[in-house]
């Protein structure tokens, strides 16, 4: 499903033409649904009852079942350059579990959070981008029950993480844009797999995402109409996934 989901993407990418479409200047909110691919990895396990354990990893990400991909962005623009913050709700299960490590995943988010600076080239929007991973593990290890929090509690301020992005814009309207995206993450995270704060797993990422975005402009004296319409986006990463994936928003 990814690679079938990747080649669209990639071929309306290629095939998707339009005249010259100029960011105006304002502020925008986005959101995106899409996918994304994390490269295969080394684990480091760190425990207190057993030795250590290094892991050669390979991933699932299951960007469209459970809580799905989704992604979400606010921008200030001026000039063709951007500021703002971005949020990726970026997951990684493992598939390669063993005798030790009978369950991994940060499916409840390997969320990662940037400060972007871009910038406009003809319809081509190109960005980079510095964060935090901000991780919620769900982890059982033999012999020790789910190690696995709900909720706030659950989320763990892990690691540093950048990224780059180039955004093709494919339709234009005076204040709504509809765009594709591809964008690489490079990402190094420490993450608690029980409740002993000296038991952690070393869990770097490299991965690439796809997405279609929807944003929204706030004009500089809106009325209340242009006001609601920029709330717009929020509705569509959770109506997607509710009436078409059938998956969820936010994690169970």
């Amino acid at each position: 499903m990814y690679k079938k989901t990747i080649i669209t993407l990639l071929f309306i990418k290629l095939l998707t033409v339009t005249g010259m479409a100029y960011i105006n200047d304002g502020l925008y909110l986005s959101t995106y649904m899409g996918a994304s691919k994390s490269a295969n990895n080394t684990l480091f396990f760190k425990f207190q009852d057993q030795d250590d354990l290094t892991y050669n990893a390979r991933y699932d990400n299951k960007s469209f079942s459970d809580s799905h991909w989704w992604m979400a962005k606010f921008e200030r623009w001026k000039n063709k350059k951007s500021v703002g913050i971005e949020l990726i709700h970026h997951k990684i299960y493992l598939k390669n579990t063993n005798d030790i490590i009978n369950n991994f995943s940060i499916s409840d988010g390997y969320n990662l959070l940037y400060f972007n600076r871009g910038k406009q080239i003809n319809n081509h929007i190109l960005r980079y981008g510095a964060g935090i991973v901000i991780a919620h593990p769900d982890i059982t290890i033999t012999g020790r029950d789910r190690f696995k929090t709900k909720g706030i509690k659950g989320l763990f301020l892990s690691g540093l993480s950048i990224k780059t992005d180039h955004e093709y814009i494919l339709y234009k309207h005076k204040t709504a844009i509809i765009t594709l995206q591809t964008k690489l993450t490079a990402s190094y995270a420490k993450i608690p797999i029980s409740t002993n704060k000296n038991e952690y797993v070393i869990a770097p990422d490299y991965a690439i995402h796809i997405s279609i975005g929807y944003a929204r402009l706030l004009p500089k004296k809106a009325k209340l109409k242009e006001k609601i319409l920029f709330l717009t986006p929020l509705a569509y990463p959770k109506l997607v996934g509710k009436y078409i994936l059938n998956t969820a928003f936010y994690p169970n």
